[in-house]
Parts: C-alpha cells; structure tokens; sequence
C-alpha cells in the first residue's frame, strides 16, 4: 500500500469512528423512570404539512392561546397513563387514558385502539415529544406534533 492509500484509508477510518460515535451516542436510551410521573406541557408546535402552515403555543403562552391550563400527564409504573385537561379556573373538563410503553428513545401511547408513537428528546426536567398525529382528524397522520413538557411529579417505580 503506498502512501497516498494510506493516508485515504486513514482518513476513510477515522471518518467512519467519528460518525459511528456521533449516531451512537444520538441514541437516546430512556429509562422507564424517567418516564414515571406527572407531566405539564410548557409549549408546543404543529406543523400542517398539507396547508404548508404551523400553529405555534410558545411557553408562557399556554393559557393564553389555547384558553385551558397546560395538560397533566401522568405515566404510572404499570404501564397506564392519563392527562387531564382543565379550564382556566381549575375545573376538570375531561380525562384521556390509555396504555404506554417505551421502547429506546419511542414512546408508544395507545388510546381507544389508536396508537400514537413520539420520539422523545429527554433533558430532565424537561422532555421535548416528537411526532405525526392526525391533528385536524382528516383520517391522515400528516401533522407533526412537537411539545415540550416539564416533570412536575416524581413517582418511583
């Protein structure tokens, strides 16, 4: 091998272990306890593909905009969870249920049949929740749906 070889396959490897370090470590592994608790969302934005537009509710403006108390998530050990929806003067309007597992970096909620499944950046106490929804039910999962929300409750396994 001479030396021009060389030094292109040294460059070839080295470019190949930094990349393969980079992708590695974008992994992001969670552990179901950090999952377990309860959850307020702080912000969120939705991007309408089809209309090329974006509905946006930046943190502090929760209230503001979408005129309720920022949702409660609550990820319980046994795989359950819930998210209560309030009014502005703490009034319950309605509970949503269903079932949750986590599998590397997915969180898969399945509701009334309908599983949804978001790619989850954790930097605790806040989680950013990346995924498509069929947001302006059209019967298309063509929307992406990207909320950040706070853990506010703890719960151990």
């Amino acid at each position: 091998m001479n030396k021009n070889h060389f030094l292109e396959f040294c460059i070839f490897l080295l470019l190949f272990v930094v990349c393969s370090c980079h992708f590695h470590n974008e992994t992001n592994h969670i552990k179901k306890e950090a999952i377990l608790g309860t959850w307020a969302n702080l912000s969120m934005q939705v991007t309408f593909q089809k209309k090329d537009s974006i509905f946006k509710v930046p943190e502090g403006q929760w209230e503001n905009i979408l005129k309720i108390k920022p949702i409660l998530t609550t990820y319980y050990p046994e795989g359950r969870y819930e998210s209560k929806y309030y009014n502005l003067m703490d009034s319950l309007l309605f509970t949503s249920e269903g079932n949750w597992e986590l599998k590397g970096d997915s969180l898969y909620l399945k509701e009334a049949g309908i599983i949804t499944t978001y790619h989850v950046f954790l930097d605790l106490p806040k989680a950013t929740f990346t995924g498509q929804l069929d947001w302006d039910q059209d019967g298309d999962s063509a929307e992406v749906y990207q909320g950040v929300q706070i853990k506010i409750i703890n719960t151990k396994d």
